[in-house]
């Protein structure tokens, strides 16, 4: 706004244009983005998304946020958001909440986007940056469980197949696969049971699948026998992370129950025995077990009474295994009576377990001793076909004087004589001693499978002299022919949809029918979905050879891996034997799926948060997931500036048909033309599908980009500021965003503001012209200098856009230049010091401005402070105003101020006069104060001195603990004045902020004081040294000493502390001091405390020919103990040896084998000592003449003195003499027995206690350079301490040297967990260098 001035003439006026309206074009940009673009997120919780804005902004912006479904499905995966945040001028960030549903159906991880845009209502400049997009994946929460039922099975030894289910408990929206096996327990794989393994999958849409395991038959009786099926999860797998087994239903107990027997019987039912001979009776066994059997034989009463006739009897009669017969002797009595034949029975009961009874009872006849009987031994025998002949027994029975003579002969049964054996008749005499007589009948063999066939022999007598007994026999000639029926082969293929047929084979001949069943049974293939099962049973007549059987296949359309059943042959037979008695059948399946693009071509425009959503189809179902990869390939398009790279594998379960995959095109400011990029399809190489996958015809697709950018032509700046003489020009930058096919032509021309073209610049108007490739072109504009202060002016720059040209104007399209002056005038006090005597006088002031000035320049004057009193002294001056300048004004001014006068003896005074700007200044013109402030002296006329001396020439103090020395200083002399002077400490023999804390200040005596003190705190310290001094001075030059007493006293000399309370070991070592600086000991013990996790075996030493690992045992919940040191070391002959010392038992073994007293192998010593405190002392050579010497001594009671926890544990492991190398390692063995030089710490520091910190440097090589860490060293070292005596932190900076910066630092390389070992004898943690490849050498 322009006005006139009161003191403007009449006629003076205001035209039309008296306000101007200045627009301030902004050339601020803020940018909005998300703080985070990737996002992982589980399953009913919320996610929180963060906008933060970049720059600061006058005005309200608002954006928006959207949640845009992937994978994820917006209001059934996560909470569907679309809300406006609108930022004010002072926030920087917002903060969006997004509810991530919970469900209970497995469906692995997915995705969806959090997307923000500028809402249409935000000003310009505001710009999204580039992470507008937030990915967020939806961790699945949801667990299935398997299971298999029922977790015990009875099932028959004639069923064939065990029939199990495999049973998913919970939803899940992909297949579910699991491995499974057999495993034996008292039956036996493949002789019991069929032993199979592999993997079974569960459909989505299915919630069981059958397992059957087939069941082997045998002629054995062996009880019931048990085996187990077992599910084991498969690791690596898809979903394996949510997929469990059942806890108490993983394995199914299969019992088969045995249909197998053994026939216990009397092998001759009928037997004849003279009075008062005995009876031997045989029990036999037919059939095989594996069991001890058992039977009770009793006799009982007929005719003939039981301990009249006989000795009765009753007895269990067992067999083993392996027994066929067992023998049983019953004795018969004699007496004096005539009597006929006598008959008593044995009988066999209350057989065991799979016992068949067969020809249980047994007629025993008792002959009389006064008569003669003659009959066969028994009334029928068997025969085997190949044995040859026929051994037929006659008995005697009763004495004779004379021989007795029978005739026997042969008769025809179903066995015919001269074709199953040699006819035969004739006689057979007993002389008077003999009782037995065998008859012998030739056996005819062939070799055809018939029936047991039989013929008799028969006795008689022609004379009276002996009586017929059994005189009948029918010979039973057995079979010892078999054949063998058998598939032709034991693998057959067959493709789905198709019959196959299978050969049985019989091998041998057959005189009668010959009968096999044949059943199928399902392994991976199921019957009813796979196949057509089969059970029946096949018949050869003698005259048939070969029967074939047909197995219908079941055609379906999903793909889907090979599948197996069996077809199983079995008889019950003993005359046929099988061969090849199970083939494997495998359906190959005859259906595919197919996979590709649903479209060959996609359009994307270019732009922020653009992206392809590509739909990738599947035809055909299959029983498995199937894979395919994605990749995208670079065309035209480029990626990362034109598209982000994707590569990824697809996986479509069974009823999956298609899926989309999301391709993130990239925004950018160039003009170009259309760009593509390709997207293929391919197939995994590895592993090779299960099921027939294919590629389609559309395996590729193309992605075509369109661009969104036009060209923009502006100034780069909005503003410039130059400066008058040091810039020449003003170079003024043209930008043109975006890449154009033809050159761009503006026009520049500059406009006059404050500053004119004529005095300030050289004007300037013409055109600029930027290639098709060209971003930037400038053009300079002269700046004119003069030597005259002045105020910052301004001009123009105008920019403008011909017709026709292939861009457009952008902003700023004005450009303003400001220009600063760089001369400039000085507003002072043209002498800084006025001397005047006290009386009715007045001193002038003289202000001057110095150079020259285009404006006025107004100063203002006030007086102030100094000990003069305003109106008692002087006439104050206040806000006196004085002004200069402007071309052609005055530069110099006199200010005059009174001075007054008084009675007062009080020495000289002053005032001050202040010299200032006033606000009217323009605050672009150069103007600067110079002398400021003028000082006015008023000089008495009278004045006595004074003097400042201390009281005493020196004082002493004891050091201690809040100790002070007091120091007076005394004035001599009298004024009526207030007096000054200043003082402060300097270093002698003792030093600021090591044995005092440093001070200064002033004393200010006022008239009626003539002493005031100094106070001085003296440090304590725990160094032996001798007395000190310091000085404290005075602004005067006077000074006194101050002698400070040492305190300290030697302590003892070793520090050790005992073990902590949370029972950790420490680990002792004594110190070798290169300086002992602060600490006047001959020896000193270091202490080291390592915090182990329970049940963990680490490593103390390594080296590249010794290796030390201790184990952390656990007493109880809190207390942690080593229980195990174990050494490995290469001895100087070449051998590896272990060394393992326990707590339990304090022994040493070396290599297996446990030592008492010395073992010496090489350069290796081991002692095991016996003594109350069990010790073991371990030498190693260590690589080098230094030997490494452990000591391990084992405890036994509580951890600590009054602790209530005890136990076996090993107190303290001791080692010396480790290489001074730097490459030693272990978490004791990179710092113990170096050299140590101990000060105390750089710092006034102490612990949680109190005690002080002390540095320890520790040499790694024979250069100066060197290992820091700080140690906590304990005063009283003879008390129980609760922390450790050396303390080290959990890290370690950086390779040597080592270097640390507080006294918690580590000294160790790496962390703690860097020297966790898998077992005592492991020496590969991160840094070990033990030569284990040498070890390996070693015989």
């Amino acid at each position: 706004d322009i006005s006139l001035d009161p003191s403007a003439p009449e006629g003076a006026v205001l035209g039309s244009d008296s306000r101007a309206v200045v627009t301030v074009v902004d050339n601020d940009a803020v940018t909005f983005q998300l703080n985070q673009t990737v996002y992982s997120v589980t399953e009913g919780s919320v996610a929180s998304f963060t906008v933060v804005k970049m720059g600061e902004s006058a005005l309200p912006v608002s954006l928006v946020l959207d949640t845009v479904g992937d994978t994820a499905i917006s209001g059934l995966d996560f909470q569907s958001v679309s809300t406006v945040l609108t930022f004010g001028p002072n926030e920087s960030e917002k903060t969006v909440t997004v509810s991530v549903f919970d469900d209970s159906i497995l469906e692995g991880s997915e995705r969806f986007f959090v997307d923000i845009s500028l809402d249409p209502s935000a000003p310009e400049g505001a710009v999204l940056g580039s992470d507008s997009r937030a990915v967020v994946t939806v961790v699945d929460n949801d667990v299935v469980t398997v299971e298999i039922i029922p977790v015990n099975l009875n099932v028959s030894e004639t069923e064939g197949t065990a029939n199990l289910i495999v049973q998913r408990i919970g939803e899940t929206t992909q297949a579910v696969t699991v491995f499974y096996t057999t495993v034996e327990g008292t039956a036996t794989a493949d002789v019991d049971f069929t032993s199979v393994a592999g993997d079974i999958t569960i459909l989505p849409n299915q919630t069981t699948t059958p397992l059957q395991v087939g069941i082997l038959g045998d002629d054995i009786f062996e009880g019931t026998e048990s085996f187990s099926v077992r599910l084991i999860l498969p690791t690596g797998e898809l979903l394996s992370d949510s997929v469990v087994l059942s806890e108490n239903r993983s394995t199914a107990n299969i019992h088969i129950l045995d249909n197998d027997f053994v026939t216990i019987q009397f092998r001759m039912q009928e037997i004849t025995v003279l009075e008062g001979d005995s009876a031997t009776l045989t029990v036999e066994k037919i059939g095989t077990t594996t069991l001890e059997t058992s039977v009770l034989l009793a006799t009982k009463n007929s005719s003939a009474v039981s301990a009249l006739d006989f000795i009765p009897q009753s007895t269990r009669v067992i067999f083993a295994a392996g027994e066929a017969e067992k023998q049983i002797v019953i004795q018969t009595l004699t007496d004096d009576i005539q009597e006929s034949p006598e008959v008593f029975m044995a009988e066999l009961s209350d057989a065991s377990d799979g016992v068949m009874l067969e020809n249980s009872v047994a007629n025993i006849s008792i002959i009389d001793n006064n008569d003669i009987l003659v009959q066969f031994a028994v009334s029928s025998l068997n025969v085997s076909e190949g044995s040859g002949f026929a051994n037929i027994s006659v008995n005697k029975v009763g004495r004779t004087a004379i021989p007795v003579t029978v005739q026997f002969a042969t008769q025809d049964g179903s066995a015919v004589a001269g074709a199953d054996y040699e006819e035969s008749s004739g006689s057979i005499t007993f002389q008077p001693d003999e009782h037995t007589k065998f008859i012998i009948v030739a056996i005819t063999e062939d070799a055809v499978l018939e029936n047991a066939e039989s013929f008799s022999v028969a006795l008689s007598s022609s004379g009276s002299d002996a009586t017929l007994g059994i005189d009948m026999m029918e010979v039973f000639i057995l079979n010892n022919d078999v054949v063998v029926v058998t598939f032709e082969a034991g693998n057959y293929r067959v493709t789905e949809g198709g019959s196959i047929i299978i050969p049985v084979r019989l091998e041998g001949s057959s005189a009668i029918n010959v009968a096999v069943d044949v059943t199928t049974s399902s392994g991976s293939a199921l019957d009813g979905s796979d196949y057509t099962g089969l059970s029946q049973t096949i018949i050869f007549t003698p005259s048939m050879t070969e029967v074939n059987i047909t197995v219908a296949t079941i055609d379906d359309q999903i793909a889907e891996p090979e599948e197996n059943f069996l077809v199983n042959l079995s008889t019950d037979s003993s005359v046929v034997q099988l061969g090849i008695s199970e083939a494997n059948v495998i359906i190959e399946d005859n259906d595919s799926v197919s996979i590709e693009f649903q479209s060959a071509m996609y359009n994307v425009t270019e732009g922020i948060n653009q992206f392809a959503s590509l739909t990738v189809v599947k035809t055909g179902e299959s029983s498995l997931p199937v894979e395919v990869l994605l990749n995208t390939k670079e065309d035209s398009a480029q990626p990362i500036s034109d598209f982000e790279e994707l590569s990824e594998v697809l996986q479509f379960s069974g009823s999956e048909t298609e899926k989309t995959v999301t391709v993130i095109i990239k925004d950018d400011q160039i003009v170009e033309p259309v760009e593509q990029l390709t997207v293929e399809l391919s197939l995994p190489s590895t592993p090779p599908p299960l099921v027939d996958v294919k590629l389609g015809a559309i395996d590729t697709t193309t992605v075509e980009i369109r661009d969104n950018d036009d060209a923009l032509v502006r100034f780069r700046d909005a503003s410039l500021t130059v400066r008058e003489g040091r810039d020449k020009v003003v170079v003024v930058t043209v930008e043109k965003i975006g890449i154009t096919s033809q050159p761009v032509t503006v026009t520049l021309a500059t406009q006059n503001g404050t500053a004119n073209s004529n005095t300030d610049f050289e004007a300037f108007s013409g055109m600029l012209q930027l290639q098709g490739n060209e971003s930037v072109k400038s053009v300079e504009i002269d700046i004119k200098d003069d030597e005259i202060a002045e105020i910052t002016k301004s001009f123009s720059v105008e920019l403008s856009i011909p017709a026709g040209q292939q861009a457009i104007l952008g902003s700023p399209s004005t450009l303003t230049v400001q220009i600063e002056d760089n001369d400039s005038v000085t507003l002072t006090f043209k002498r800084p010091l006025y001397t005047v005597v006290e009386g009715n006088v007045s001193v002038d002031l003289t202000v001057q401005l110095v150079g020259s000035s285009s404006e006025e320049v107004t100063g203002i004057l006030d007086t102030f402070g100094g000990n003069a009193t305003a109106a008692l002294d002087y006439i104050a001056v206040t806000s006196s105003i004085i002004t200069l300048g402007s071309l052609g004004g005055p530069n110099e001014q006199v200010v005059p101020v009174s001075i007054l006068a008084d009675e007062t003896f009080e020495g000289p005074e002053y005032f001050e006069v202040n010299l200032r700007l006033a606000s009217s200044v323009p605050p672009t013109l150069n103007v600067s104060l110079g002398d400021s402030v003028a000082e006015v002296v008023i000089v008495d006329d009278t004045d006595d001195e004074v003097k400042f001396v201390f009281k005493e020439p020196e004082y002493k103090v004891r050091e201690g603990t809040n100790q002070v020395v007091t120091v007076a200083v005394v004035k001599e002399g009298k004024t009526v004045l207030e007096t000054f002077v200043s003082y402060a400490t300097r270093n002698g023999t003792a030093k600021a902020g090591t044995d005092y804390i440093a001070a200064s200040g002033t004393l200010v005596f006022s008239s009626g004081v003539s002493e005031r003190v100094i106070n001085v705190s003296i440090i304590d310290d725990d160094s032996i040294e001798v007395d000190e001094q310091f000085f404290v001075d005075l602004s005067n030059g006077e000074s006194t000493t101050v002698v400070i007493e040492d305190n300290d006293i030697l302590p003892v000399d070793t520090i050790v502390v005992n073990d902590t309370v949370i029972a950790d070991p420490l680990l002792t070592v004594p110190l070798l001091i290169a300086n002992k600086t602060g600490l006047a000991f001959d020896k000193v013990s270091l202490c080291y405390e390592i915090h182990g996790d329970p049940d963990t075996y680490f490593n103390f030493i390594s080296d590249e020919c010794a290796s030390v690992n201790a184990h952390y045992g656990v007493l109880d919940t809190k207390v942690h103990v080593v229980d195990e040191v174990a050494v490995k070391a290469i001895d100087s002959d070449e051998q590896c040896l272990d060394i393992v010392v326990d707590a339990e038992t304090c022994s040493a073994v070396v290599s297996g084998v446990n030592i008492s007293g010395t073992y010496n192998s090489g350069s290796v010593t081991v002692r095991k000592y016996t003594s109350s405190n069990k010790r073991v002392r371990i030498s190693l050579p260590n690589c080098s003449p230094n030997q490494l010497v452990l000591w391990v001594i084992c405890k036994e009671g509580p951890i600590y003195k009054g602790s209530s926890t005890s136990g076996k544990f090993i107190k303290f492991v001791v080692a010396r003499g480790l290489n001074l190398r730097p490459k030693s390692h272990g978490l004791i063995g990179q710092f113990w027995n170096i050299p140590v030089e101990i000060s105390r710490y750089n710092y006034n520091a102490t612990d949680e206690r109190g005690d002080p910190l002390y540095l320890l440097r520790l040499p790694v090589t024979s250069s100066s350079s060197a290992r820091q860490f700080s140690a906590v060293l304990f005063r009283k070292t003879w008390e129980k301490q609760l922390t450790p005596c050396f303390y080290t932190g959990s890290s370690q900076g950086g390779p040597p040297p080592y270097k640390i910066e507080g006294y918690k630092d580590s000294i160790i390389q790496g962390r703690y967990k860097d020297y966790i070992v898998s077992g005592w004898n492991d020496t590969s943690f991160a840094h070990s260098i033990f030569r284990e490849s040498d070890c390996n050498s070693i015989n």
